[in-house]
C-alpha cells in the first residue's frame, strides 16, 4: 500500500482464465483508501479474488514496442473459494 496526496492506493494484477490451452489475460488493477485497506488486510499473492469496476484501456511504447493494457478501478470485491476452478 502506498500513502499519496489523494489518499492510500494498492495496485495488483489479476490473470483471468481464457481456458486450459490458452494464455490467461492480465489485468491491472487498482483502488483507493478504505477498498485498498481491506485488500491489503485480507488478500496475498496467489490467493483467489473477484473484483468488480470500471475498465479503462491504457496503453504505451517500450522502445519500438507498443503495449497495450486494460486497467480496472476496483470499486468492490468478494472471495473465491479455492475449490472452484476458474474453468468450471
Amino acid at each position: 500500500m502506498k500513502e499519496l496526496a489523494a489518499g492510500e492506493v494498492i495496485n495488483f494484477s489479476i490473470a483471468v482464465s481464457n481456458g486450459k490451452e490458452k494464455e490467461p489475460t492480465w489485468i491491472d488493477c487498482y483502488c483507493w483508501n478504505e477498498t485498498a485497506k481491506r485488500i491489503s488486510q485480507f488478500f496475498k499473492k496467489g490467493d483467489l479474488i473477484s473484483v468488480m469496476g470500471p475498465l479503462t484501456p491504457d496503453s504505451y511504447t517500450r522502445g519500438d514496442v507498443k503495449i497495450n493494457k486494460i486497467k480496472c478501478n476496483v470499486r468492490e470485491f468478494g472471495f473465491v473459494p479455492r475449490n472452484v476452478s476458474a474453468d468450471s
